[in-house]
């Protein structure tokens, strides 16, 4: 390796008065040296030696020479080796391997923890969809408060399985109802069934066959019944929005029961506001109001009022039922849109206790509410609001 300084002091006639070479540099030719050095101090060159061995290894270095006239005339060269600039070189060479080294391995190690931190939410989706596969129905995949796709994802997911828990468990409420209350007309088909087997008369199996079809014509009405409930109650529930007249449709559904309450000498009337208009699924609103104004006339006295009133309040239709007949007891107003309940009174009259329930599962689908004020004896009132407009459209 070359070391040190090049110095050379020159004659104005270019005679030599001194030189000095790096260490290790082999000798050089002077005539050579003195037509390839600069004289003036402005400029650095480049001088290349010719090849020649050290240490038994064959090179050639170069040296970077400047040159400066003193006053008397003679010139002073400096120089020195290239090779520390190779050196210093290599030494920044290395050091930037290493640091180039350090930033992968860093870079590999952020990257893995922003990776898994990224993936946690996929896992957690992963691990829940184990959990629901399980069995485990209320399984749900931990939020965070970070707002990215993947928790939007996980947000999504869990709404999901909202909704399905929340069929599953109409599903089984509705197969309880259907159990329980099927017991009735089934064991009155079975006792019609045995009579009839037991009686050759033909007038006999004449009316074990009609009690047989009334008892299957119950069961399907009460099926088909649960069913409509369920859908409500879960969003199942396919609702046709129409603009719709409620002077119009509250007399189309007076009309049905025209005969019923003559029958009892009960007189039905409506009061609506003029132009009313509104949005809602028109058969789901009919089966709504036949159920009240059938309760209204059921249990309404003889020689008594059913009125039927809609006007506008705000944004709402307000539709009241109100009745003169026996009333609802206080404790009992909570319970009466039970499925299958039916109170003390109200068991003298033919029924399956889902009518009400029917009621507020299609205002709730409606996204209505549905109120009672009753006075026992007196009569009561059921109050339905209902949104004028129709709901905004889903794009999702």
């Amino acid at each position: 390796m070359a070391e040190g300084h090049f110095l050379m002091v020159s004659s104005p006639d270019h005679g030599i008065y001194h030189l000095t070479i790096p260490y290790g540099w082999p000798d050089l030719d002077h005539e050579k040296l003195q037509k390839a050095l600069p004289y003036r101090g402005d400029q650095w060159v480049s001088l290349t030696t010719d090849q020649y061995s050290i240490h038994n290894e064959q090179r050639s270095d170069e040296l970077e020479i400047a040159g400066q006239r003193l006053k008397d005339g003679s010139l002073l060269h400096m120089g020195h080796s290239a090779e520390f600039r190779e050196e210093l070189l290599e030494h920044f060479r290395d050091i930037f391997l290493l640091i180039m080294l350090v930033v992968v391995l860093v870079s590999i190690f952020i990257g893995m923890i922003l990776a898994r931190r990224s993936m946690a939410p996929v896992k957690a989706l992963t691990n829940t969809v184990a959990r629901v596969r399980s069995g485990s129905i209320k399984a749900r995949v931990p939020l965070s408060d970070t707002e990215n796709e993947l928790q939007e994802l996980a947000w999504q997911f869990n709404k999901m399985l909202d909704r399905i828990e929340t069929l599953i468990q109409g599903m089984g409420q509705a197969l309880d109802n259907v159990a329980h209350d099927l017991r009735t007309p089934l064991t009155r088909m079975g006792i019609s069934i045995e009579r009839a087997v037991l009686d050759s008369d033909p007038e006999q199996l004449r009316e074990a066959l009609f009690d047989c079809a009334e008892e299957s014509q119950r069961i399907s009405s009460m099926l088909n019944t649960l069913m409509d409930i369920s859908e409500a109650e879960t969003g199942a529930m396919q609702l046709n929005y129409t603009k719709i007249m409620p002077n119009l449709l509250i007399d189309g559904v007076m009309e049905i029961y025209q005969y019923a309450a003559q029958e009892k000498r009960v007189i039905l009337e409506s009061h609506c506001t003029p132009d009313l208009v509104f949005y809602a699924d028109k058969n789901r609103m009919q089966q709504l109001l036949c159920n009240l104004i059938d309760n209204a006339v059921k249990y309404s006295q003889n020689n008594s009022h059913v009125t039927i009133t809609a006007s506008q309040e705000e944004k709402f239709l307000k539709i009241t039922v109100q009745d003169n007949g026996i009333g609802i007891q206080p404790g009992e107003i909570s319970k009466i849109f039970d499925r299958l309940y039916r109170s003390d009174k109200s068991r003298q009259e033919k029924g399956c206790g889902l009518g009400l329930s029917l009621v507020k599962a299609v205002i709730n689908a409606h996204n209505g509410t549905i109120t009672v004020k009753s006075t026992p004896g007196k009569g009561s009132a059921f109050i339905l609001s209902l949104p004028m407009a129709p709901p905004p459209r889903d794009n999702g």
